[in-house]
């Protein structure tokens, strides 16, 4: 199993804490890698996985990966597959929001932006947390950068913000 919002997920919920993993996991059920994880997590398969090939090297890693599978989904698609009403229901239940992998998504800007229009504002005044993860944003440019801020600004009227970056993101 692999995937940052698959291992986070699982993590959380092997500490026994109830999880929704809405994420590139299978297209409508679950793929084999993914079905090991903890009863605890609740899959919704919206996507088919990336796929990672990654050499390891002594002072370095090189990954060559195919994300087309994750790639093709859209804030639409994301509605169709799961619904407006159950990602607002989702996320009023949480305490935490994690959104992973923008620097590797071609959608996930619409779909953060999506979030941010059509679900926080319908949450209750409950203060949640919310994790961005850029993940590799090496090939974005400084123009996209500065867009995702002003999407994770427009996130802070309604949650914490916590921004996940390495040194090479930051």
């Amino acid at each position: 199993m692999g995937g940052n919002a698959p291992i986070c997920a699982n993590a959380l919920a092997a500490m026994g804490i109830p999880v929704s993993c809405v994420g590139a996991v299978g297209k409508g059920q679950a793929e084999p890698e993914f079905q090991s994880m903890s009863p605890l997590c609740n899959l919704w398969p919206v996507a088919m996985p990336g796929e990672c090939l990654a050499l390891e090297f002594n002072d370095s890693k090189l990954f060559l990966a195919d994300m087309s599978g994750p790639g093709e989904l859209t804030w639409e698609s994301l509605l169709q597959l799961v619904g407006l009403e159950q990602l607002i229901e989702m996320v009023a239940g949480a305490d935490l929001l994690g959104l992973f992998n923008w620097g590797e998504l071609p959608n996930i800007q619409e779909i953060w932006e999506g979030f941010a229009s059509d679900v926080l504002p319908r949450l209750d005044g409950k203060r949640r947390t919310a994790v961005f993860d850029l993940s590799d944003c090496s090939g974005r440019s400084a123009g996209a950068i500065r867009s995702a801020i002003e999407v994770l600004a427009s996130f802070r009227k309604h949650m914490r913000v916590v921004l996940s970056a390495n040194d090479n993101e930051v």
